[in-house]
């Protein structure tokens, strides 16, 4: 199995853990334990809860996930106010290396309470090219509720646990394709996650619910690679019961889920759903702090992001193709991985002024891009950060500008670069200029003339 397919398995077990909450038990576990000092103060409810991870065990690894593996399993036993906690069959990247595991209790007029478990798998950077069984222990302490409404990633539902009491729920899935869209089936709860939209051409609407055997599952998210390959899909509307989308990793609920879709016009959101929103055809979460997908055949020419936006999702201007002005508020404070790939039909961007940092693969294959003015608070450009910005002719980096990590500029053939500050010692150590066409005007301070005519062989003038 290669590493794009164990990321996929990755994924498709983790999704929604970072967005919704866990609780699972296991029957060993000691009232008297040492605390760990992690607590996390409850919603609406005095005094702060606990919980705190005991130990994760990796079972074994594979290659794949057959149909002989066992299924993912939750069981809890209460002893009193601590409730102790085991997650069997967990299926993660080998990388794995371990959980953060928060507690909160929310209160609802007139409802149970509901337990809010958050579980943050800690996976290496990388990972690995397979994937591992675990089995995770822990505590939940100060939980003196019997009866409580309780979510998690697959689990929804009410929770009956008195003292010296013991649960299991498994989770069951099927897989199947109903009206040319594959879903993971979950028994247990009902719901139904899409899995692969097949070859798909116009206008496609996900349903909110969906009749299989007999039985009505609730569609409530979608894999991340859901949409891969969906080139001719031109609208789409998510149903109100949408909840999450193809979650990536632990930077959860961060992503693009139509990166792919290049003649996607409009995204749509049914009335009534709480999490996600649409304006003017771009997706958003619910209150547009976060800025998800823009579609790529849009036909508009210029887009001015919101000011309520606060975060942009990684591949979020993917593939544009009539977009050539993009500005950024100064509220946006957080890009997500390649923002901008391949999105030939952008020429200018402004960028947010309070950016200090243009990440790895930032404007990749932004082959159309002319002209970019860097804020004059960025601290670091990334590896390939403009690889492939082929229109590019001048680039002015600002003397706030200290660090430029290896072939910044790889692909690109400039006239004229600017580097108006003092880079670090490192970055005389780096492939700075590797794959540029050496044949631009480079001007820097006067003081590091030397230094640049070391790492590159084309012109080199001083700043007046």
């Amino acid at each position: 199995m290669n590493m794009k397919t164990a990321y996929r398995y990755t994924v498709r077990f983790l999704m929604a853990i970072m967005g919704f909450s866990l609780i699972v038990a296991f029957p060993c576990c000691t009232s008297d334990k040492e605390k760990d000092g992690r607590e996390d103060a409850s919603v609406m409810e005095k005094p702060e809860k606990e919980a705190e991870l005991d130990d994760v065990h990796n079972s074994d690894c594979m290659n794949t996930r057959s149909g002989s593996l066992p299924w993912e399993t939750i069981v809890m036993k209460r002893d009193g106010d601590i409730v102790c906690c085991e997650l069997q069959n967990y299926v993660a990247n080998c990388g794995l290396r371990g959980f953060d595991i928060n507690m909160e209790i929310a209160k609802a007029n007139g409802a149970p309470d509901t337990v809010l478990i958050d579980v943050k798998p800690e996976i290496e950077a990388g990972g690995k090219d397979c994937m591992c069984r675990y089995t995770a222990y822990f505590t939940l302490r100060d939980l003196t509720l019997d009866k409580f409404y309780m979510k998690c990633w697959w689990y929804e539902g009410m929770v009956t646990l008195r003292d010296t009491d013991s649960l299991s729920f498994v989770n069951t899935l099927e897989t199947a394709v109903i009206d040319g869209i594959e879903y993971e089936l979950r028994h247990t709860t009902h719901q139904a996650i899409v899995q692969h939209v097949k070859t798909v051409e116009g206008e496609l609407r996900i349903p909110a619910e969906l009749s299989y055997r007999g039985e009505t599952y609730t569609v409530i998210s979608m894999h991340i690679d859901a949409f891969d390959d969906c080139e001719s899909l031109t609208k789409i509307t998510i149903p109100a019961t949408m909840r999450q989308l193809g979650v990536a990793d632990s930077d959860a609920d961060n992503w693009n889920p139509f990166r792919a879709c290049k003649s996607l016009k409009a995204i749509e959101v049914e009335e009534g759903n709480r999490w996600f929103s649409s304006s003017d055809g771009v997706l958003f979460n619910s209150n547009q702090t976060k800025l998800y997908s823009y579609p790529a055949s849009s036909a508009r020419t210029s887009y001015i992001v919101p000011e309520s936006v606060r975060s942009i999702c990684a591949n979020a201007f993917s593939y544009t193709r009539n977009l050539t002005t993009l500005s950024f508020p100064n509220t946006v404070t957080e890009f997500g991985y390649e923002p901008f790939k391949h999105s030939l039909s952008l020429e200018h961007i402004i960028l947010p002024a309070h950016l200090t940092t243009i990440d790895d693969y930032f404007f990749r294959g932004c082959t159309g891009l002319k002209d970019i003015v860097i804020p004059a608070g960025i601290e670091r450009i990334g590896f390939l950060s403009f690889e492939g910005c082929t229109s590019l002719e001048t680039i002015d980096i600002p003397e706030s500008v200290t660090s430029l990590d290896i072939a910044v500029f790889s692909g690109c053939a400039p006239k004229t670069i600017i580097i108006r500050g003092r880079l670090n010692d490192d970055c005389f150590s780096r492939n700075i200029f590797g794959g540029m066409a050496q044949t631009a005007t480079l001007y820097v301070p006067a003081t590091d003339m030397e230094r640049f005519a070391k790492i590159y062989h084309g012109p080199i003038s001083p700043l007046d």
